[in-house]
C-alpha cells in the first residue's frame, strides 16, 4: 500500500526525458511495479504479457475466453487464505480437460487460467478468466477441432471437484454439501465466448490483457472532497472514503511468489520445454536471416503502449520528435529545484 500511494509521484523519484530536437525537458515519475493492486502499474504488465502470450505461448489455432464461477456461499472460504485458490484452479482444469479428453482421446488442450478475486463493486469473487484452445492437440503437435464447447457439462463436473476438494480438506461439511445439492441452481457457473481465429490478433491480444487486469481502473475513479467514486459494471455507482478504498484493495493483493496465473496442458511449461528440446537446432544451421531474427530484442514498455493506446510515451510534446531518458532522479532536493523551474509540483 506504501508503494501503491507514492506510485508516479514526482518527489519519490523520476526519470529525466531530453528532446535533442528542441531541447525540451521532461520528468516522469516513478511507478511502484506492484502486483493487485496499482492500476496504472497492472496496465503496463497486461500489456507486456498480451504480448508474450499471442507471440510466444497461444498456437496458431481457435481459441475461446472462459470463466469460472462459484456461489457466494463458497467465496468466504478463500477470503483469507488465497493459497486455497488452487482448488478452484485444480477443479477447473480438471473438468476441461475430462470433457476434451472423452472427445478427442489422447489430446489435450492448451489452457492459460488466470485467478481474479474482485466483483464489480471491488467485493471479494474469487474466479477464474481463461484462454482454451477450441479443440486438442496430440502429442506430435496435431490438432484436432471441436467447434463447440458444452458449458453445462463441463460446469456441473467443476462443481462437483471443488466441492470434493473443501470437503476433503475440511473445509466445508456434508450439511454444506447437502445444502448446495438441494439448490435448483448451484451458484457454479461457466461461461465460454465465441472462437477467436488465429489471425486475429488484436482479439487475442484483448482477451490476454483482459485476463491478467488488475482489480481496478483509473478510468472508473473520480474524487471529491476526499470522497472516492467508484463506477462499476454492475452500472451502479459506489461511494468510499480513502481508507475503506484500500481496505477493500488490500483484500485482493496477491501474497509474495504467490501465481496468479497457470499454463496448463499443451501451454504447461513442461509441455512447452519438451516441445523446445525436440526442435532445437544449433546456431551454425541457421541462415543469416534466421540469426538475426532470433537475435531480436524484446520490445520495451514505450513501444507496447504506442501499440494499444496509439499513443507514444516518450514523444516531445512539442516537436513530436523522439525522447531519450538522460538520467534517473531520486534525491528530492534536486527533484524540488527542477520542478521549480518547470512550475510544476514535485
Amino acid at each position: 500500500l506504501d508503494a501503491y500511494l507514492t506510485c508516479g509521484i514526482l518527489a519519490h523519484g523520476c526519470a529525466r526525458a531530453y528532446c535533442q530536437s528542441c531541447k525540451h525537458s521532461e520528468l516522469i515519475a516513478f511507478s511502484c511495479k506492484k502486483r493487485g493492486i496499482c492500476p496504472s502499474c497492472e496496465a503496463k504488465r497486461a500489456i507486456i504479457y498480451a504480448e508474450t502470450l499471442h507471440e510466444n505461448i497461444l498456437a496458431p489455432v481457435p481459441h475461446r475466453h472462459i470463466v469460472f464461477s462459484i456461489p457466494k456461499m463458497l467465496r468466504a472460504y478463500f477470503r483469507y487464505d488465497r493459497e486455497l485458490h488452487r482448488f478452484i484452479f485444480d477443479a477447473a482444469w480438471e473438468s476441461l480437460r475430462e470433457w476434451y479428453e472423452l472427445r478427442l482421446p489422447g489430446s489435450v488442450p492448451g489452457a492459460v487460467f488466470s485467478i481474479q478475486t474482485a466483483g464489480a463493486s471491488l467485493n471479494h469473487n474469487p474466479h477464474i478468466h481463461g484462454v482454451v484452445s477450441d479443440g486438442a492437440f496430440t502429442p506430435p503437435g496435431e490438432f484436432g477441432r471441436l467447434g463447440y464447447i458444452d458449458t453445462a457439462e463441463i460446469n456441473a463436473r467443476f462443481g462437483e471437484l471443488l466441492v470434493q476438494s473443501m470437503l476433503y480438506e475440511n473445509l466445508i461439511s456434508s450439511d454444506t454439501v447437502e445444502l448446495l445439492n438441494s439448490w435448483s441452481h448451484s451458484g457454479f457457473n461457466l461461461w465460454a465466448g465465441s472462437p477467436i481465429t488465429p489471425d486475429d490478433a488484436n482479439a487475442r491480444r484483448f482477451i490476454a490483457r483482459y485476463i491478467d487486469r488488475g482489480p481496478i481502473a483509473l478510468s472508473r475513479i473520480q474524487i471529491t472532497n476526499d470522497i472516492i467514486t467508484y463506477n462499476a459494471d454492475d452500472e451502479l455507482t459506489h461511494e468510499f472514503d480513502p481508507l475503506e478504498l484500500l481496505a477493500r484493495i488490500s483484500v485482493h493483493i496477491p501474497n509474495k511468489w504467490e501465481q496468479t496465473l497457470r499454463y496448463l496442458g499443451w501451454y504447461s511449461a513442461r509441455t512447452r520445454g519438451a516441445r523446445r528440446a525436440r526442435e532445437e537446432i544449433t546456431l551454425v544451421e541457421l541462415s543469416r536471416e534466421q540469426l538475426e531474427e532470433s537475435q531480436k530484442p524484446s520490445k520495451n514498455w514505450a513501444a507496447l503502449i504506442k501499440r494499444v493506446y496509439e499513443v507514444n510515451p516518450l514523444a516531445c510534446p512539442k516537436c513530436n520528435s523522439e525522447m531519450k531518458i538522460v538520467a534517473f532522479i531520486t534525491d528530492y532536493k534536486a527533484i524540488k529545484k527542477i520542478t521549480d523551474n518547470l512550475g510544476i509540483a514535485p
